[in-house]
């Protein structure tokens, strides 16, 4: 791996804002902004459009957003306002008229049934109608175990996620890490591959931690993927790989990636911080920076710990437990 100071001076903020702009534009960012994917090589025009009608939607409007909807006439476009127009009866809590438009369609097997199934599920998980949601997800996932169709591809990747989310709702973690598996496996576009990696990855930290399965290996194999690139999910590999040394008990070692990388680190939680005052979307949730004090403060208590089973310097102890800064290993104040 390079230097971390090589790193830094890579990571430009251009390209974090680049990296920032096209999760917002291709990807989930969780929730963070809580946009779809929108079908690539349509025109620019009608991509537009269904955008416009995906905010509308989002904003409590679905009457307005199928309006928007009846302008688009690109016929490659269909399928996915179909899709919107459901979410739009879906938020209106027409149900009777989903499932009766859901049941008319010809051909159940087909990739249009499954799109328009997909987005129902999501409005039964959006409603907290978990079992019929589940029910949905699962079916789907079964039927298409080695990934899914391409024209449904966009469907299955939202749709997989949310079935990731609402399992962990329902306190089922290992499900949740199952589903991203079957989402990766998809092969999704670049941002959304390395949002799900780092997500799957603090998941399996987790139940680690709990004693609840052994992820170690698959979790090393996250973490090295999240390392090959310098952009928002770079920074989080930094913490998480300092969380897997506290694990293992090698401390100095999570303490010195984290020196090595602080800067960096600092950097980017400035940077979402500028994205969320300038964008309105709650970036700041990103940083990895909540984490990073987490770990440094699990790591000060376990020093003193250690320090207090062995009778060693009181005045030490003292300032890890109430948190003045000192030179690690020494008794004398930083400066």
């Amino acid at each position: 791996m390079n230097s971390p100071h090589i790193m830094v001076s890579m990571l430009k903020r251009s390209s974090i804002r680049l990296c920032i702009t096209s999760l917002m534009v291709a990807g989930f960012v969780s929730s963070a902004t809580g946009q779809g994917l929108v079908d690539a090589g349509l025109d620019p025009a009608t991509e537009n459009e269904i955008r416009y009608a995906n905010i509308l939607k989002g904003w409590g409007m679905p009457d307005l957003a199928m309006m928007v909807l009846s302008r688009i006439k690109d016929p490659a476009a269909q399928m996915k306002i179909k899709v919107i127009e459901l979410e739009s009866m879906i938020y209106m809590g027409k149900w009777a008229e989903v499932k009766a438009k859901v049941a008319a369609i010809p051909d159940q097997g087909g990739q249009e049934a499954w799109a328009m199934k997909l987005a129902l599920a999501d409005g039964y998980y959006a409603w907290g109608k978990y079992a019929q949601a589940q029910e949905i997800y699962d079916t789907f996932l079964a039927r298409f175990p080695g990934g899914p169709p391409p024209k449904i591809k966009e469907f299955f990747f939202n749709s997989v996620y949310k079935y990731a989310q609402m399992l962990i709702l329902m306190g089922n973690k290992p499900g949740a890490i199952a589903a991203y598996e079957q989402l990766l496996n998809a092969k999704p576009p670049d941002a959304v591959a390395r949002q799900v990696t780092a997500e799957m990855a603090e998941m399996m930290i987790t139940l680690m931690e709990a004693g609840k399965g052994n992820y170690k290996s698959k979790l090393e194999d996250a973490i090295k993927k999240l390392f090959w690139k310098q952009d928002l999910w770079f920074s989080k590999a930094i913490v998480l790989r300092a969380h897997v040394h506290i694990m293992d008990g090698e401390v100095d070692k999570a303490m010195r990636i984290i020196d090595d990388y602080k800067q960096q680190l600092l950097d980017m939680d400035k940077i979402l911080k500028e994205e969320e005052e300038k964008t309105g979307q709650p970036m700041s949730k990103l940083s990895p920076m909540a984490e990073c004090r987490y770990l440094i403060a699990t790591m000060m208590k376990s020093e003193a710990d250690t320090l207090l089973k062995s009778g060693g310097d009181r005045e030490r102890i003292k300032v890890l437990l109430v948190g003045k800064k000192m030179v690690r290993g020494t008794g004398k104040n930083r400066k």
